[in-house]
């Protein structure tokens, strides 16, 4: 919000920016229109995915354990978050990074997209007071993350293995090794192994819900009907 406040007047022109680079092949830097925009719009639906966990069966888990009499309001919350995470999140995001002006540099030279947001803060912010949030941010991000997914990751073998005490043990254990090994290993490979299981989470799960799709506009029909 700093970074969007501090060029305030350049906000028009970036978000006519989005709309007009979107499909044009300046955008998708001489490449196959066609191919492009699959690419496009593979890393969308990829990097959307981690936003929000749309799709996944991950965060149900979460809103399972919640205290409420009602499956429907929870289910609403969850829209809410996705909403929040992507709509307003993501967009604040990329304003900053647009309006940084570090898109017109070459972006080969940035090691992650980490990097790039990180060029941005500190090209508007003093000094490198950006960079530095960011980095305290993630910190956060990136904890807050290990401990959710751990959460998910003991109650899925929970429920395979009829909660059994040896196998959350070595569960554990292989999650605390994986962490070392992500925090070290390359970062496309890890990009490339992420996708790959979340997807694999995805496919049997977007299949559950279409089958669940009657009962799930049921329940919402009898909420609001109550409502």
């Amino acid at each position: 919000l700093a970074v969007i406040l501090l060029r305030i007047d350049q906000v028009p022109a970036a978000l006519a920016s989005i709309f007009t680079s979107a499909f044009s092949f300046e955008a998708v830097g001489g490449g196959v229109f066609g191919y492009a925009i699959m690419v496009a719009m593979r890393q969308g639906f990829a990097r959307g995915v981690f936003s929000n966990e749309a799709g996944l069966g991950s965060a149900p888990m979460a809103h399972a354990a919640s205290d409420t009499q009602e499956p429907a309001e929870q289910g609403m919350w969850g829209v809410f978050e996705v909403f929040v995470d992507t709509i307003i999140i993501c967009t604040l995001t990329s304003m900053a990074i647009l309006l940084s002006g570090v898109l017109e540099k070459d972006l080969s030279s940035f090691a992650s997209n980490g990097a790039a947001a990180a060029e941005a803060f500190n090209a508007i912010l003093p000094g490198t007071i950006g960079g530095t949030v960011l980095q305290i941010s993630l910190l956060f991000f990136a904890l807050s993350t290990i401990l959710g997914w751990s959460y998910y990751g003991e109650r899925c073998w929970g429920y395979l293995s009829n909660n059994n005490k040896v196998v959350n043990i070595i569960f554990k254990i292989a999650f605390v090794l994986m962490c070392v090994v992500g925090s070290v290993g390359s970062g496309a490979l890890m990009w490339d192994i992420s996708d790959t299981l979340n997807g694999m989470m995805a496919i049997p799960n977007l299949v559950g819900l279409l089958l669940l799709s009657g009962t799930v506009i049921q329940i919402t029909r009898d909420y609001f009907d109550k409502k």
